[in-house]
């Protein structure tokens, strides 16, 4: 019983279907991406792969980060998008701590929005 409650709850990627891709789909995906996350951990243009680095994040008095990953499942024409973030918060004895990374849906639908608008153009 401890065990199910010690569990983490896996989230899933914001999908879409982008069946037509333009032949330099790469480069506008990672342009728009940099808008928004300027700082890149991962450009694999092969694998259709991008990560961001963790950038600050504020809401209300709350001290943050977030990070994105984006990528193409060439198998479905799907490009999926995962927003993390992640808090600064307190333990019991008073010491700063990262809470666990969590997908934020509202970041990942503005993000595939504008990744979306960038291979439309």
């Amino acid at each position: 019983m401890l065990a199910s409650c010690a569990a983490t709850v896996d989230y899933q990627p914001l999908t879409a279907d982008v069946a037509a891709l333009p032949a330099d789909a790469f480069a506008r995906v990672r342009a728009a991406l940099e808008v928004s996350y300027p700082e890149l951990e991962v450009a694999e243009e092969r694998r259709f792969r991008l990560q961001s680095a963790w950038i600050p994040l504020q809401r209300r008095d709350r001290p943050g980060e977030r990070r994105a990953t984006v990528y193409l499942d060439r198998n479905t024409a799907t490009l999926a998008v995962v927003v993390e973030t992640r808090w600064l918060g307190l333990d019991l004895l008073g010491v700063p701590q990262w809470s666990s990374a969590r997908g934020d849906p509202a970041l990942e639908r503005a993000l595939l929005g504008a990744l979306l608008a960038a291979l439309d153009a």
